[in-house]
């Protein structure tokens, strides 16, 4: 018996809801952690942590619990549409690679999963990831980020790492 097929925009719709949530939950984590390169690129600095718990707790003693929220409208501008994207793509195209039955092997299901995350990957994850990192290094809204970013590097600088990224998705 064919599986029961899904709209793509409901789980386009979906997805955007669930990346909000996902990167709202576990961004302070992903703070500390880019805090914790960055600082480590400093060479000879004391550095104020040395890992997850310690730099959690400075930057609530230092900064205040919200900071630790600081940068996270890029995130949240990419979550939403990046996991949009890949429920959405996924399931899209699933829909084009059943058989006259419905059915879709397990082949089939693992390419429509790799062209979804490849789509995001180089769509939204590869931009957003760079200039979020940025928007840490330079404590800066993503709008000046994002203009840094084109100003010293040009519009490739937005794709450093895609290539690593798009593997990883």
């Amino acid at each position: 018996m064919p599986k029961k097929s899904k709209n793509p925009l409901t789980a386009l719709a979906a997805g955007c809801v669930a990346g909000g949530i996902e990167a709202t939950c576990v961004w302070p984590m992903e703070y500390i952690k880019t805090q914790l390169q960055l600082q480590s690129q400093a060479k000879g600095a004391k550095l104020p942590f040395n890992g997850m718990i310690s730099g959690l707790s400075y930057t609530i003693r230092t900064t205040g619990f919200f900071s630790l929220y600081r940068g996270l409208a890029p995130t949240l501008i990419g979550s939403g549409p990046k996991a949009g994207i890949r429920f959405g793509l996924n399931s899209a195209i699933r829909e084009k690679l059943r058989d006259g039955n419905g059915n879709l092997s397990p082949a089939k299901n693992f390419v429509a999963g790799m062209c979804a995350g490849v789509s995001e990957a180089l769509i939204i994850v590869a931009p957003v990831e760079t200039v979020k990192t940025k928007c840490i290094e330079l404590n800066s809204p993503f709008v000046k980020g994002f203009q840094h970013i084109i100003r010293t590097e040009g519009i490739r600088g937005i794709y450093m790492g895609a290539a690593p990224t798009a593997m990883k998705q």
